[in-house]
């Protein structure tokens, strides 16, 4: 895959689902995904930290139009791409609109503009930084303020 310039991407996906299937039956791999997830999530925390810290540097070059392009990225463009992405499975279809709605961390996006930003010269690269930050700072308070109740909902869970 790094031959053909895919930078691991799908190598790693490809590892993920086999690390997956083999961790079911093996404890040492439940333990390593166990330990992974716990990483994952401390790093998550630590860039949202970050992301936040850096949100007033980029206040300068957000507008409404941003704005516009970002809650479309979380509202409907994520959420139908993943209701596209999940047809077929055996998932039930209240299942599968809150999959698709919550869909992948965008967090992602950061190391890929990254990347392409070594690559390519953008002509308004530091609005395309804000646009991407904004929309994972505005996705993590809209998906962090709505995820308990539609998992309550989800499940039938009475109200605490």
């Amino acid at each position: 895959m790094e031959l053909a310039e895919g930078y691991g991407f799908a190598a790693a996906f490809v590892a993920g689902m086999t690390m997956r299937r083999v961790e079911a039956s093996h404890p040492y791999h439940q333990r390593l995904h166990v330990f992974s997830d716990g990483l994952e999530t401390a790093m998550t925390a630590i860039l949202l930290v970050l992301l936040g810290g850096m949100m007033p540097a980029l206040w300068p070059y957000l507008d409404w139009r941003h704005a516009v392009i970002g809650f479309g990225l979380i509202l409907v463009i994520r959420p139908l791409a993943g209701l596209l992405g999940l047809l077929g499975t055996a998932l039930e279809p209240r299942e599968r609109a809150v999959v698709a709605f919550y869909g992948v961390r965008g967090i992602g996006s950061i190391y890929y503009l990254g990347y392409a930003s070594t690559h390519v010269t953008f002509i308004d690269q530091n609005e395309l930084w804000a646009l991407v930050s904004f929309t994972i700072f505005a996705s993590t308070v809209v998906h962090g303020l709505t995820a308990g109740e539609s998992v309550r909902l989800l499940v039938r869970e009475p109200r605490e």
